[in-house]
Protein backbone atom coordinates (compact mmCIF):
# COMPACT_ATOMS: atom_id res chain seq x y z
CA UNK A 1 0.00 0.00 0.00
CA UNK A 2 1.15 2.98 -0.89
CA UNK A 3 0.49 7.03 0.30
CA UNK A 4 1.12 10.14 -0.45
CA UNK A 5 0.07 13.68 0.89
CA UNK A 6 -1.24 16.90 -1.52
CA UNK A 7 -0.75 20.27 0.28
CA UNK A 8 -3.71 22.14 -0.25
CA UNK A 9 -4.77 25.57 1.24
CA UNK A 10 -6.50 24.70 4.49
CA UNK A 11 -4.78 20.94 4.79
CA UNK A 12 -4.25 18.27 3.22
CA UNK A 13 -5.41 15.21 0.90
CA UNK A 14 -3.82 12.38 1.43
CA UNK A 15 -3.73 9.80 -1.52
CA UNK A 16 -3.87 5.93 -1.33
CA UNK A 17 -3.03 3.77 -3.90
CA UNK A 18 -2.23 -0.46 -4.26
CA UNK A 19 0.27 0.70 -7.30
CA UNK A 20 -2.49 0.05 -9.86
CA UNK A 21 -4.78 1.94 -8.94
CA UNK A 22 -6.32 5.23 -6.36
CA UNK A 23 -8.07 3.45 -3.48
CA UNK A 24 -8.39 6.19 -1.28
CA UNK A 25 -8.76 10.35 -0.56
CA UNK A 26 -8.79 11.80 2.24
CA UNK A 27 -8.96 14.90 4.27
CA UNK A 28 -6.47 15.32 7.33
CA UNK A 29 -4.72 17.87 8.73
CA UNK A 30 -1.16 17.00 9.10
CA UNK A 31 1.32 15.35 7.09
CA UNK A 32 2.18 11.79 7.89
CA UNK A 33 4.78 9.31 7.20
CA UNK A 34 5.17 8.31 2.90
CA UNK A 35 4.96 5.44 0.96
CA UNK A 36 5.48 7.20 -2.66
CA UNK A 37 4.84 5.33 -6.46
CA UNK A 38 4.39 6.64 -9.96
CA UNK A 39 1.11 6.71 -10.06
CA UNK A 40 0.33 8.90 -6.81
CA UNK A 41 3.23 10.72 -8.61
CA UNK A 42 0.76 11.26 -11.38
CA UNK A 43 -2.25 11.75 -8.80
CA UNK A 44 -0.61 14.89 -7.56
CA UNK A 45 0.75 16.28 -10.76
CA UNK A 46 -2.92 16.54 -12.08
CA UNK A 47 -4.56 17.85 -9.38
CA UNK A 48 -2.16 20.75 -9.70
CA UNK A 49 -2.93 21.31 -13.09
CA UNK A 50 -6.89 20.64 -11.91
CA UNK A 51 -6.35 23.49 -9.59
CA UNK A 52 -4.93 25.87 -11.85
CA UNK A 53 -7.75 25.45 -14.52
CA UNK A 54 -5.37 23.37 -17.07
CA UNK A 55 -7.47 19.98 -16.42
CA UNK A 56 -10.97 19.17 -16.26
CA UNK A 57 -10.53 15.70 -16.79
CA UNK A 58 -8.55 12.69 -14.85
CA UNK A 59 -6.50 10.08 -16.53
CA UNK A 60 -5.84 7.97 -13.20
CA UNK A 61 -7.21 4.80 -12.91
CA UNK A 62 -9.45 4.70 -9.39
CA UNK A 63 -10.82 1.96 -7.55
CA UNK A 64 -14.39 2.19 -7.00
Amino acid sequence: MFKVYYKMPLCYLSLHSDGKFLTRVDFCDNKRSEKNCSLLDLAKYELDLYFTHKLRKFSIPVLI
